[in-house]
């Protein structure tokens, strides 16, 4: 609507939306309906005007016999009325005062073009709204872009006729093209028997509330394989375990639970909580139903068990490589002294102790040019003006362990060790079946440098080795390092053997403290890691192991209610049957998890088997959406830090969160699949997002109305309340004065 009191003038562009619409030619700010041949006042509303008019009742019915006269037409042609030559010498012209009617051949087109061109345009402008999102561009940013449209595509007629400004991108998104997604991603859901729930939490700094983020992992009937998909938002006023599940619920819904397999979380106290909860409840309500439990993330374990084992020493590793990126960062004189008494360029990088798989590196460049940051540290000191900060004390302080070098490439080689796992196990790739051997392995290395030989070659278990029982581990004497820890080592000149040994020992307490925290908190505790192994095509070669580890797999699934025993022996029998095929155990000797996924191998492989197995892939849409770990949740906190705008309401961040994940999920703007329902949900937008301002004014007009009652109410009643107290005021003084009378 206008800004300047309804002065809005009939627009060219109405003919596209609306094939009905012509122009007045008596008024400038009246539009025709050729249909109705009524005049409809565009001055006040614009185009609203128009869409109130589609919606009556008479243009409807005029609409309806419009198309019916349109199908007529496409079958029956109409004939020329015959003339005599007497008519034709009579008239030379069509008659004055009657229009000469166009062919309707002529018209039907002319219609079908305008439709076809109004739907490109709604075609482009959901592109460009999609574009806007999965770019993180600002709305307004986004918004002036289409008007350059115009100019750099001259010869376009979808680009003149685009109008995405602020405001409709904005409602656009919220109000249609996010509820269709959602919707679409709910249908996906519905067809599912078991699903995986992700969640995790984080600080919102725009509503300053908790933000719990809902990630799904289910088997997508479609493409017939495992998908991880973002699905809700909740926001939190506190976290405890009963709010969590609260939150939850509310999210996916009451009646759904029973179709969660397994909670895949972090491992604070509060989510354990969560979890036992949340088993009781199932227990309870769905006939002795449970989880399928793997422990807590697995990389969250493997990464802070690292941090555990390097806060076993005493040194200060961390403060400094902390200290050296700060000292440097964003202080130009100091970056150019350093240059000048180094002649380097290289600075310390930065460090992050969250960050999975970035703590060798920085670690890697602070003993690389340790010997620069020395130099420029002495330099400095010798100079009037010392700094005076927290930075260049610490980085001062860690200078003076003649042993830091070593440290630093004893942290970092170690973190090297971890570091693939949590390369790796950072996919959405159904990867749970190779967890068992990874961590395994991973584990054993570890083992390998502070317990004995015997007691690991002895050990049924890696987890039940008592680590912290001296009998079983390598004296700090005999503790071998690492190569590169030995080469820095041999660097240092004049350090006795008393350092060496203490140093040994130190490294030696580092590697104890990651053993003790995989062994308390890693998916290794849990005999379904182990058992789920059973699809890992090297195991499944072994037909005795894998059988072995498939029973134990099923028993789970039996004993959890999530399936009944005759239906697991089916499932045994064919898996049994599939892996002595030729053909299969050839696929399996070749298979790369680098170069292929799990899912689509085994759904390949029963496609070659000669006799189906539907139990057994029933069994795969089960197994392989057991979760590895919550990477897909971390991500979408790097998603929401890019999306969160200043007065930014929680249903705008919702919603651009589904329009980023479904377009990720379809492999770009380009690969998105817009179809007719896309686009009647884009229209119907902003006359959902009326009736929603609708909805909140009239909201806001109920309280404003409550809080005038009220505040009448207190006026009221504190004016009977000084009347009151007047009245006694009086009746205490006629007391008195009756008192006064009887003496």
């Amino acid at each position: 609507m206008s800004k300047h009191g309804g002065s809005t003038k009939y627009q060219k562009c109405y003919e596209v939306l609306y094939p009905w619409v012509a122009p007045d030619p008596k008024c400038d700010k009246n539009a025709i309906c050729t249909w109705c041949k009524k005049a409809i006042n565009v001055a006040s509303m614009g185009k609203s005007a128009l869409d109130s008019h589609a919606e009556g009742k008479k243009h409807k019915s005029y609409s309806a016999g419009v198309q019916k006269t349109l199908a007529l037409d496409t079958f029956v042609q109409r004939s020329e009325p015959a003339t005599s030559k007497s008519d034709t010498n009579n008239n030379n012209g069509p008659i004055q005062g009657v229009p000469a009617s166009q062919p309707i051949s002529s018209t039907k087109k002319s219609t079908m073009q305008s439709y076809l061109l109004a739907e490109e345009v709604t075609r482009a402008e959901i592109l460009w709204c999609l574009r806007a999102v999965r770019s993180h561009l600002s709305i307004r940013s986004a918004g002036d872009c289409t008007a350059l449209f115009p100019t750099m595509f001259p010869d376009s007629d979808i680009a003149k006729k685009m109008q995405l400004q602020k405001s409709k991108i904005c409602y656009s998104i919220v109000y249609g093209i996010a509820p269709f997604l959602k919707r679409k991603l709910e249908d996906l859901v519905e067809k599912c028997d078991t699903i995986v729930l992700e969640f995790d939490e984080s600080m919102n700094a725009v509503s300053r509330t908790t933000q719990m983020d809902v990630h799904l992992r289910f088997w997508d009937h479609d493409k017939s394989l495992v998908t991880t998909r973002y699905f809700d938002s909740v926001f939190l006023k506190r976290t405890r375990a009963v709010d969590l599940l609260d939150g939850l619920k509310g999210s996916f819904g009451s009646k759904n639970l029973q179709k969660i397999l397994q909670l895949s979380m972090d491992g604070p106290n509060v989510n354990l909580k969560l979890l036992s909860d949340l088993n009781a409840e199932l227990r309870t309500s769905f006939g002795g139903l449970q989880l399928l439990q793997l422990g807590s993330c697995s990389l969250h374990v493997v990464h802070n068990a690292f941090k555990t084992g390097m806060s076993k020493t005493s040194w200060e590793i961390v403060p400094f490589l902390r200290s050296s990126y700060n000292l440097f960062h964003d202080s130009p004189a100091r970056r150019a002294l350093y240059t000048e008494i180094t002649g380097s360029t290289s600075f310390p990088d930065s460090f992050c102790g969250t960050r999975w798989v970035e703590n060798a590196n920085a670690a890697e460049k602070a003993a690389a040019i340790l010997g620069n940051v020395r130099a420029y540290v002495e330099e400095t000191k010798k100079a009037k003006s010392v700094p005076q900060s927290w930075s260049f004390e610490t980085v001062c302080k860690a200078l003076s362990d003649e042993l830091l070098e070593p440290k630093l490439t004893f942290f970092s080689s170690t973190a090297r060790i971890l570091e693939p796992f949590l390369n790796d196990f950072q996919s959405d790739d159904p990867i749970a079946p190779f967890l068992y051997d990874e961590l395994h392995s991973l584990l054993n290395n570890l083992m390998q440098r502070v317990v004995k030989p015997d007691v690991l070659r002895t050990a049924k278990s890696l987890v039940k080795i008592d680590v912290q029982d001296a009998k079983n581990l390598i004296t700090a004497e005999h503790f071998e390092l690492d190569f590169a820890t030995r080469s820095a080592l041999k660097k240092v000149k004049g350090v006795s053997e008393k350092d060496v040994l203490l140093l040994k020992n130190d490294m030696r307490s580092c590697i104890i403290g990651i053993i003790l925290k995989m062994q308390e908190k890693s998916p290794l505790k849990y005999s379904l890691t182990r058992a789920l192994s059973c699809l890992d095509p090297a195991v499944a070669l072994d037909n005795v192991t894998a059988e072995r580890r498939l029973s134990v797999c099923l028993d789970a699934l039996v004993s959890s209610g999530r399936m009944p025993g005759s239906k697991a022996d089916r499932v045994k029998m064919e898996f049994v049957e599939l892996c002595k095929d030729s053909r299969v155990r050839d696929e399996m000797k070749s298979f790369n998890r680098s170069e292929g996924r799990l899912d689509r191998f085994w759904v390949d492989m029963t496609k070659m088997s000669p006799k189906p197995c539907p139990n057994f892939l029933d069994f795969l849409k089960t197994i392989l959406i057991i979760s590895h770990g919550n990477a897909s949740v971390e991500r979408g906190f790097s998603v929401n830090s890019e999306c969160i705008v200043e007065n930014q309401t929680e249903k705008s961040l919702v919603a651009q969160r589904y329009v980023y994940d479904a377009v990720q999920d379809a492999g770009g703007v380009d690969k998105f699949n817009i179809d007719k329902s896309l686009i009647h949900s884009f229209r119907n937008a902003h006359s959902l997002f009326k009736d929603e301002m609708k909805t909140q004014k009239n909201a806001a007009e109920r309280e404003d109305e409550i809080r005038f009652q009220n505040k009448r109410k207190q006026s009221e009643i504190h004016e009977l309340e000084a009347k009151r107290e007047k009245m006694l005021a009086e009746a205490s003084k006629i007391s008195a004065e009756i008192e006064d009378l009887k003496k």
